[in-house]
């Protein structure tokens, strides 16, 4: 359970009434998990004055647990039933099954149409009564992905099955074993066996053929081995009346072909008519003899002469990409995907055709299986909605959504714990209630859960030209909505701007309209007011003066304030613009306000900040091995505006040396700022952290406070595991503890946390200290604690055992890492001072951690690299191409001596601007002004001229003055040094002679 504790530690306070210069530590309180199969993600978080903690998110699972549900089940399905005759269609949930994921293909017994076999990304899955009731048959040896199975037409027990990277599998008990069956496949160039569908003979069922990466594969025996008889193929049919007759197409150069001895050798078939070779499905008409059908890119085609001749229907909707082709073997009946939506039923060779499940998106595959058509759409995106009570126990969670994608960007509560829902939708299936507004398009949403989860009310908004991104909630239950719109959004009379105002664009004529731009998209801000009951707007008007509004919030007084590219306040009718502030040129992205009606908003960018502020720089960027830039690539900031907007009271930025950006603030009842987002940053600023960066430039989440002057940071962690994790929001539940909410790409993750104070003895951060980085502990290297209340006899723990400290101030201690720490988990790092413990921060850990010293101990800038005769590298004393050079480190790992010398564990790989420096020897020792044991490693500067034989674009090659200098520990990316794992800090420079 310790993935669960590190993600769910990360922190945020309520931080009431304890002093500016107070700081917290946190007390995790619970963790709950949400999620099913698919991926599941948290968009919004908001909370009630009971301490409820509520979630909106998408989902693609079928199986997300629901309780109490308005909607138990997904509005769409990666697998649908339909009945021709009725019309109706039925999305599958797989019940009974376990581990659902997406679905690639449906499959069915030739001679039982009620057992039907579905694979895809979790798996293989039967059913024995028709898509009723589904089992999980046994897995597949290392492939936990399958891309279709197909049963042997004389026996119902044989089952083939493609793999993708691991080839092709049979087995012979209906699924209960698998066993490899690739002889002859060929590799791909990755090495990898790309089987990715099999079809078997009707006529000879031991003749099999499969689409393989390298191309069309057969086999005479079952499966016992393969040859390669065609270039890769895309679909295969069978002629139904002549016996060894096959056709095949594929993309380019293949085209359509016709085999005639049973795919021994094939022969091309006329090209369709203006798509050259576009086609990908191809299907035998089981009742007209010659008559062949193809899809493809430039829609249907028809063939009457066994693919001599090709043409198209005259109903030009047939003229889209067609997917998917299937026919019923039992009656003239055939089916071809629709574009965009829907399947085509046709009984007259697609002259006239009837529309099934037009709710359904892009279907990729269809199976006629004896009075039912199973069909493979598009997997699609459900909104998802959960309310947990202050325990973290789940009250309710739901579904929400239609057939398409559904997608949540927003929360709202109200005073009575109804629950408001905004986002964007493509479903023509969406659910909406009778009397609701409905009235500007079908391209976004809002709807309302009563406190039980249950429906109050849902309505379609704007079409897709508008985007909402911000929702809020007055004490009348009024809805207001925020975002963005290229035009037709649904305005009301006597608004602020009921038409969409579009800038001009530059003049561009002759002569100079070859140098014209394209066309700029230009959007408009929005805001749009809802009545209570979602019957109606009450007022709705474009903001043009802005571009768009991702964030709103009510002012006590009745005005609206919106942020976006900028800060501004309309009044309560939605009539008038009263006031903004477009001094900063930033990107704002959440927004609150405190009891003084004060405005606070976070974001990515630059802002101007203010004397006294936490952060008036940003922390040096880690550039890249090219270029050397003088600030971070994106910084994340808290600002604070008047009421009348004014002017900027406080400005402070809030960042790493990666990219940073703010998405969630709110105000503490101490009016302190809570802030959360989202960081790639290791050196991200922390004060009694729960834990470091897991992710690294995966990116993860941090939850901060500040104090209301934006001038003392209270508390700041990180937030997330070694996933990729992103915090949704942040909020305090008005009881001193804070509730947030965030996602890995598989799962949601809801924390209450409370914040005791800090104790005496605080431990704000471990860095390598070199790097000067907070990343993975590894044995032997040598770290700095920082913090405060360190006394002469502070002891550091890592792990539980005792780290050496080499020095110790009262805000630091350098010390050495255990060489015997366990690298496969976390570490608990702790400060123990006259008797007094800190705070406990979980840190990762590696087998190596490399940083590269600097001269000035930033971690930056001037590397502290040694020219050959011992003196230090600097621009007035730089090394020339092919010299040697001693680079000092540590974090290198754990070291074995070999005589004088010192061998590291993995291999140790040094690049001077990208290009690999041949090895010479290492060493460690003692070096004056540095910490510890210290790695020295020397190296030759290269010079890439000397490789213009295999590369003439270096003949003459001259390094620039500066050039960077990164360390790489064990496996190196090939393609991209600098994206390797165990790698050094970059921003580390050596000086070259020009």
């Amino acid at each position: 359970m310790r993935a669960l504790y590190l993600i769910g530690l990360c922190l945020a306070p309520d931080a009431m009434s304890r002093g500016a210069e107070s700081s917290y530590a946190p007390a995790l309180q619970w963790v709950t998990a949400l999620g099913g199969s698919g991926t599941n993600t948290a968009t919004a978080v908001a909370a009630d004055s009971q301490g409820n903690l509520y979630i909106a998110g998408n989902t693609t699972s079928l199986d997300l647990p629901t309780v109490a549900a308005a909607q138990p089940h997904p509005g769409g399905s990666s697998l649908v039933r339909i009945d021709p005759a009725s019309g109706a269609s039925q999305n599958i949930y797989f019940q009974g099954a376990t581990n659902l994921g997406t679905v690639q293909s449906v499959s069915a017994d030739p001679e039982n149409s009620q057992s039907i076999y579905a694979t895809g990304s979790d798996g293989v899955f039967h059913s024995q009564d028709g898509g009723n009731t589904w089992a999980n048959l046994a897995p597949i040896p290392s492939a936990p992905f399958v891309f279709s199975v197909t049963v042997d037409p004389s026996n119902s027990h044989t089952l083939y099955a493609s793999t993708g990277q691991s080839g092709a599998f049979k087995s012979t008990d209906g699924g209960s074993g698998w066993v490899a069956i690739n002889k002859g496949v060929p590799p791909a160039p990755d090495g990898t066996l790309g089987v990715f569908q099999i079809w078997a003979d009707p006529n000879s069922p031991a003749v099999l053929w499969a689409s393989a990466f390298t191309g069309l594969l057969r086999s005479a025996n079952a499966g016992a081995n393969w040859t390669q008889v065609l270039s890769p193929v895309s679909s295969l049919a069978f002629d139904p009346f002549t016996a060894g007759t096959i056709y095949a197409c594929g993309q380019n150069p293949l085209g359509i072909v016709e085999s005639k001895d049973d795919g021994q050798t094939w022969t091309a078939l006329s090209t369709l008519p203006g798509y050259s070779n576009l086609a990908i499905v191809i299907m035998a008409d089981p009742f007209h003899q010659g008559t062949l059908y193809v899809g493809g890119y430039g829609g249907l085609f028809q063939s009457t002469d066994a693919g001599v001749t090709w043409t198209q229907p005259s109903d030009p909707s047939l003229n889209s990409y067609t997917q998917a082709l299937a026919a019923d073997p039992s009656k003239p009946v055939l089916y071809s995907s629709g574009w965009p939506n829907g399947v085509l039923m046709s009984t007259d060779g697609f002259s006239t055709f009837t529309t099934l499940a037009p709710q359904l998106p892009q279907v990729s595959q269809i199976l006629v299986a004896g009075a039912s058509v199973f069909v493979v759409p598009m997997q699609t995106t459900d909104v998802f909605v959960a309310k947990l009570d202050p325990n973290g126990n789940i009250v309710y969670t739901t579904y929400f959504g239609g057939s398409g994608n559904d997608t949540a960007s927003a929360i709202a509560v109200g005073q009575d714990g109804s629950v408001y829902v905004t986002g964007a939708t493509n479903s023509t299936d969406f659910p909406v209630t009778p009397g609701s507004y409905t009235g500007g398009g079908q391209g976004s949403y809002v709807f309302k859960l009563k406190p039980d989860g249950s429906l109050a009310w849902s309505t379609f908004f704007a079409d897709a030209h508008t985007t909402v991104s911000a929702l809020a909630v007055d004490d009348e239950g009024d809805a207001y909505l925020g975002g963005s719109s290229t035009g037709y959004l649904p305005t009301t009379d006597g608004a602020y701007q009921t038409t969409f105002q579009q800038p001009p664009q530059p003049p561009c004529g002759f002569p100079t309209s070859i140098f014209c731009p394209l066309p700029m998209t230009i959007t408009s801000a929005f805001l749009t007011k809802f009545n209570a009951s979602g019957s109606g707007l009450v007022f709705s008007t474009y903001i043009a003066n802005f571009t768009t509004a991702n964030a709103l919030a009510l002012a006590p007084g009745g005005g609206i304030y919106l942020a976006g590219d900028a800060v501004f306040l309309m009044n309560g009718s939605g009539s008038a613009l009263l006031a903004s502030n477009t001094q900063a040129t930033v990107a704002m992205n959440a927004i609150a306000i405190d009891g003084g009606s004060n405005v606070y908003v976070t974001g990515s960018g630059y802002p101007p900040v203010t004397a006294g502020a936490f952060q008036t720089s940003p922390v040096p960027s880690i550039p890249s091995q090219f270029a050397f830039p003088q600030v971070g690539t994106g910084s994340a900031f808290v600002m604070k505006f008047d009421s009348g907007l004014s002017q900027i009271l406080s400005a402070t930025l809030l960042s790493g040396e990666g990219v940073n950006t703010g998405n969630s603030i709110a105000i503490d009842s101490s009016g302190n700022a809570i802030t959360g987002g989202n960081t790639t940053s290791k050196a991200f600023p922390t004060l009694a952290p729960s834990q470091g960066n897991f992710s690294g430039t995966a990116g993860s989440g941090y939850v901060a406070g500040l104090d209301p002057t934006l001038s003392y940071l209270l508390f700041s962690t990180f937030v997330g595991d070694a996933q990729p994790f992103t915090l949704a929001g942040a909020v305090p539940d008005g009881n001193g503890n804070i509730l947030l909410a965030g996602s890995t790409p598989a799962t949601v993750y809801a924390n209450k946390i409370a914040l005791p104070p800090a104790p005496a003895t605080r431990l704000d951060s471990v860095v390598n200290a070199a790097s000067r980085i907070a990343g993975s502990l590894s044995p032997g290297e040598t770290i700095a604690a920082l913090g405060v209340g360190f006394g002469s006899d502070a002891q550091l723990t890592i792990g539980g055992g005792p780290a050496t400290v080499l020095s110790q101030t009262a805000t630091t201690i350098l010390a050495v890492v255990p060489s015997d720490i366990d690298t496969t988990g976390p570490l608990q790092v702790k400060v123990t001072a006259g008797g007094a413990v800190s705070n406990a921060v979980w840190m990762p850990a590696a087998v190596a951690s490399p940083g590269i010293y600097a001269v000035n101990g930033s971690g930056t800038g001037q590397g502290y690299i040694l020219n050959s005769d011992g003196t230090v590298n600097s621009p007035a004393n730089p090394v020339a191409m092919g010299s040697a050079i001693t680079i000092l480190a540590t974090g290198v790992g754990q070291i074995q001596p070999v005589g004088a010398y010192a061998v590291t564990n993995l291999p140790v790989s040094v690049f001077v601007e990208g290009f690999y420096a041949n090895g010479i020897a290492a060493v460690v020792k003692q070096v004056p002004g540095l910490p510890g044991p210290v790695y020295e490693i020397g190296v030759y500067v290269p010079n890439p001229a000397t490789y213009a034989s295999q590369d003439p674009t270096l003949s003459g090659f001259t390094m620039p003055p500066q050039v960077s200098v990164v360390m790489v520990l064990g496996d190196v990316n090939a393609s991209n040094p600098d994206s390797s794992v165990l790698l050094s800090q970059a921003g580390i420079a050596l000086s070259v002679k020009q």
